[in-house]
Parts: C-alpha cells; structure tokens; sequence
C-alpha cells in the first residue's frame, strides 16, 4: 500500500468574513481483510470551510475497484469510512448486485465503486482536523461459484434485499397475467420500500415512460430471466435459499 499522501491544493483566508477554507486530496487506506477480492484505486478530496468558530466539511470521491479474486463477482459489499482525526464524519455503504442483470463483475474488470459528492458536515473547529482519513473495506463478497469473502452476517442485508427484489418482480409478473397491463402498470406506481428496491421498480418506471407498450414488463422479465439463470448456477430454491 503506498504512503498517505497529502496536497494542500488551496488555502484562502477572507478577513471581512472570516473564513478560512483548505482543500485536500487524500489517498485511501484498504483496511479489507486478507484475501480482499479488490484493488482500489483513486481520491478523495477533502474541503473544511472555517467561519466563526465552526467547520463546515466535505467530501469528492473517486474510487475504483479491480476484481483481483480470479473469480466472477455477483454480489458486493464495501464501505468508505470518512473521518477527522477524532470524529467520524460519514460512513458510505456500496452494495454492487449484478442477479437481475446481465453483466457481472468480471474477473480483471474495473468498477467504479464510490463517485461524486458527499453531503456536508458542521463540526466545531475544534473537531476539524488538518489530516481527515479515508479508509476503504470490502465486507462481503458472493461468486459465481457460489464461494463467498466474509461471514453469512455480512452478506444478510444485500442478500435479503435480493430475496425481496425477487418475490417483488414476481408479484409484478403476476399482476400483468392475472390482470392485465392497466393493473400492472398502477401497481408500480406504488412507493416500494426499502430505498434500494425503490430503485429498482424506479428504472421499471422509466423504461414505461421511455418507451411505452409493453417495456415495464418486459424489463421485470429480464431481471427475472436473469435471477433464474444465477439461481440455477448457484443452486437456490424458488425462495433463494
């Protein structure tokens, strides 16, 4: 792992305002464990805006994942954990599910893992820190195989979250036999929850209004065509057990 690396790209002291603001770009500690089947690669950049006592931090990620497993990746898990010295700021959650799709995380393929702003923070400038980390761990990790990285707790949200995506996709599928495209179009209009499956049923919604006709249910076919193709290979049940 290479030496932290520090760049301090700008620092502007406004004295009418008071306000002070540096800019940072830190590398990413991988605290994964051993046998992580990434590498990462890539930034985070870090702004602290100082104004009358309180710090305002945030954060820009540009982080990428190489599959170095030697195997197919089909489900993913990791964190980024940012934090001043003393005080963690926020903690980002990835979950990468390739079983409703047709592209899996290829052995040797790069994905982009982490992009994009984070909200902001107000820390006291006391809890503001000129050396804020980034620490990056991979939690779980299911292969085409059916092997996994990390333990069955790990895996127990995203893989719930699959068995719920299915039975939803299935109740959908049955809503447009049994009664029809007007009753199933209504029915995904409905707020799904959690936020994740919400998600899902979200780019169901968008290929109906794109394209009209049958493209709602044509997408949920797919995605379910697809789970069974990974179901069978990874010898599942109807209820993914």
């Amino acid at each position: 792992m290479r030496k932290q690396r520090w760049l301090l790209i700008t620092g502007l002291c406004c004295c009418m305002l008071d306000i002070a603001v540096a800019q940072q770009t830190i590398s990413i500690n991988d605290d994964s464990s051993r046998g992580t089947p990434l590498t990462i690669s890539g930034s985070v950049t870090v702004t602290e805006a100082t104004e009358n006592g309180a710090t305002t931090v945030s954060y820009t990620r540009d982080i990428s994942g190489r599959n170095i497993s030697g195997k197919t990746i089909l489900a993913l898990v990791a964190t980024l954990d940012l934090e001043t010295a003393s005080t963690p700021i926020w903690n980002n959650v990835i979950q990468i599910e390739c079983f409703f799709a047709p592209d899996v995380f290829e052995d040797g393929q790069v994905h982009a893992l982490f992009h994009g702003s984070t909200g902001s923070a107000v820390l006291p400038a006391a809890s503001a820190s000129s050396a804020p980390r980034a620490t990056f761990r991979v939690i779980y990790a299911q292969f085409l195989d059916g092997s996994t990285f990390g333990t069955p707790k790990d895996g127990k949200e995203i893989l719930s979250l699959r068995r719920l995506t299915w039975k939803t996709l299935k109740d959908l599928n049955k809503t447009y036999e049994k009664a029809g495209q007007s009753e199933f179009l209504h029915a995904i209009q409905s707020e799904f929850q959690p936020s994740a499956l919400e998600g899902v049923i979200q780019n169901v919604r968008s290929a109906q209004d794109r394209l009209g006709g049958d493209a709602g249910i044509n997408m949920v076919r797919d995605m379910l065509s697809f789970a069974n193709q990974y179901r069978r290979l990874l010898s599942l049940d109807e209820d993914l057990n």
